[in-house]
């Protein structure tokens, strides 16, 4: 039978063809095929500018009956397309042409094609898919793709003018391995070896090339005037034109004798590699042998008052920087508990900041991405997630988040409220937490292994709020303080318990309590908010902004809600200070203001602008 390499994209299956040729034309190869000629059949030339009926079926017949009985070998690359190639009202396609010639043996074919694609067109057609030998092409290990890189590097060194280090041909394996798992080895790793060196030439341009360049449009420029003097009919000034151009020429010759040497090659180091995935995935990666920022002393400045989540998230960060990870599940897993307003949400924007370099938004989809789970409630709303069943409408598609991982594998995934969902949603779960991997309705194994998973909850709000006085109050020693968190917290996982199975929670890294706020903590996020505010009129509107401490004071008072946290502070701060700062700058009636100072009279918020 004849062979057909069935193979993902990517792991060779046309360079196996390719260096079949090279063998035979080497003869490297048994006698019988010495003197085999291999040709790639391009079935979009054949059908290109067939108009009439029978006009393709005709070019078909004649390349069948010159390559039968003959030294040739056809090579047909995506095989999957010959079925309904060519058909029209009445006429054959080219799989039914090529069926008899196949049967009789006398036509020797290579194909190639996906695993998809064979199960999709040619399994389905029992008479044509026993006429090919099916033959797995597997992705190759890292160990055989650098011995191929190593092998192919030669002509992208004499392409791009460079030297690919065996360093730089590794790291590009090692980068392309780890963050783009969707594309296969040796061709993700060629391809990032190419772009790398593409983009290095771009930014060092070649000298020698520029002065060659330099002298073409030189001679075009000569060129272009003696036949406008020519066509003029002076004829003249075309004699004297060309006697420049002769002596510009003679100028070049005795200027570059040998011809102009060319630049240096540049040396492509591990470095630029991990510059090139960076730019392309719009991550940071972070260079292993440069020193690790101090996560912790970041964090603590942007979450408040949650000590507990900041030691976590560090020691995630910690991890994942240091490449200390499991290779096998996602970078960490954690579960938010804790009532609404206490940072669970900007807890996770903060650990993708740190992680991916980028600062995330909920409508820029990035490397952030927050899927609300009360959008799941119903049992038939997986579909969404990871796509419809074969048959359904939209079933080619995908799923929502099948697809966003796919297309941004290095992110940081925020599935909020998690409790109202269904209990079925929770299985796709188990597969990510355990494997790292989740199978899409297209059969597709999405990776997850470079994603950060988030759950938050407000199961056990009740207990939160039933306790939150003490703690916004601030009057209780810190042993007190404690041991409430510590009564709370085992409060509330015992109701986590009874929505979430246990073969669920076993598999979370981490399932973190974030309490209600206390007043230091308000205090704190509520200088920050006025901070921001003062920088911002500063630099963008030239306002020097002061503000009272009582105004701090005031705007406490006003905000101290244990069911709605630290979202009061920005709606109370919008409402007194920001609103009437405001109105103020764009009143047609008052002059412009350089500073505004805000004070507390009357038990009220006064502004004064100057």
């Amino acid at each position: 039978n004849n062979p057909l390499l069935i193979g993902e994209a990517g792991v060779g299956k046309t360079a196996i063809v390719r260096g079949l040729a090279e063998k035979i034309a080497c003869g490297a190869v048994p006698p019988e095929l010495s003197h085999k000629r291999i040709f790639a059949l391009d079935m979009g030339l054949l059908v290109a500018g067939t108009t009439f009926r029978g006009e393709f079926e005709a070019r078909l017949k004649d390349v069948i009956e010159e390559a039968k009985d003959t030294e040739v070998i056809l090579f047909i690359d995506e095989i999957h397309t010959i079925v309904g190639a060519g058909s029209a009202s009445g006429s054959l396609d080219a799989a039914n042409i090529l069926k008899p010639a196949l049967s009789e043996g006398a036509l020797r074919v290579i194909a190639a094609t996906t695993p998809n694609e064979y199960r999709k067109s040619i399994e389905k057609d029992p008479a044509l898919a026993r006429r090919f030998h099916p033959i797995s092409i597997r992705e190759e290990s890292e160990d055989a793709s650098f011995l191929l890189i190593e092998r192919a590097k030669t002509a992208y060194e004499a392409h791009h003018h460079v030297i690919i280090s065996s360093d730089a041909a590794r790291a590009a394996i090692s980068y392309s391995q780890k963050y783009q798992p969707h594309k296969r080895l040796p061709d993700k790793a060629l391809d990032l070896l190419d772009e790398t060196a593409s983009r290095l030439r771009m930014r060092h341009p070649s000298s020698a090339k520029a002065a060659i360049a330099s002298f073409e449009t030189e001679l075009r420029e000569f060129k272009d005037k003696k036949e406008d003097a020519i066509y003029r009919a002076h004829y003249d000034a075309a004699l004297k034109i060309r006697g420049n151009e002769r002596a510009f020429s003679e100028q070049w010759q005795t200027a570059h004798p040998h011809g102009v040497a060319l630049d240096a090659p540049i040396v492509i180091e591990p470095r630029h590699v991990r510059e090139t995935i960076a730019d392309i995935l719009d991550i940071d990666i972070l260079d292993t042998d440069a020193p690790m920022p101090d996560f912790a002393d970041m964090l603590a400045h942007s979450i408040v008052g949650q000590e507990e989540a900041i030691r976590a998230v560090t020691a995630v960060v910690t991890r994942a920087r240091a490449g200390l990870i499991s290779p096998h599940r996602p970078i960490g897993s954690f579960l938010f508990l804790g009532p609404s307003g206490v940072g669970k949400t900007h807890t996770a924007k903060i650990l993708a900041d740190a992680l991916f370099g980028k600062r995330p938004s909920y409508h820029a989809l990035t490397n952030f991405i927050r899927v609300d789970m009360s959008e799941f409630s119903e049992p038939h709303s997986i579909s969404r997630l990871i796509g419809a069943p074969p048959g359904y409408v939209g079933h080619e598609e995908g799923g929502y988040l099948t697809e966003k991982i796919k297309h941004n594998p290095y992110s940081l995934i925020l599935f909020d409220e998690i409790e109202k969902a269904h209990p079925q949603i929770f299985n796709i779960f188990l597969q990510i937490l355990d494997e790292g991997i989740l199978t899409s309705a297209l059969s597709e194994h999405v990776s997850f292994k470079n994603t950060v998973i988030i759950m938050t909850s407000n199961i056990g709000t009740e207990e939160f709020n039933k306790h939150a006085m003490g703690f916004t109050e601030n009057t209780g020693e810190p042993a007190q303080v404690k041991a409430a968190y510590a009564t709370i917290k085992k409060n509330v996982l015992t109701a986590l318990k009874d929505v979430m199975r246990p073969e669920l929670l076993n598999r979370i890294d981490s399932i973190l309590t974030f309490m209600p706020l206390d007043a230091v903590a308000l205090r704190t996020i509520t200088q920050k908010h006025i901070d921001s505010l003062t920088e911002k009129l500063s630099t963008e509107k030239n306002i020097a902004l002061s503000v009272d401490p009582r105004v701090i004071d005031f705007i406490i008072a006003k905000s101290q809600s244990a069911a709605e946290g630290a979202r009061l502070i920005t709606r109370t701060i919008a409402e007194y200070i920001e609103f009437p700062i405001a109105a103020r700058i764009t009143s047609r009636t008052e002059k412009p203001c350089t500073r505004i100072k805000i004070t507390i009279k009357k038990n009220a918020v006064s502004i004064e602008a100057k």
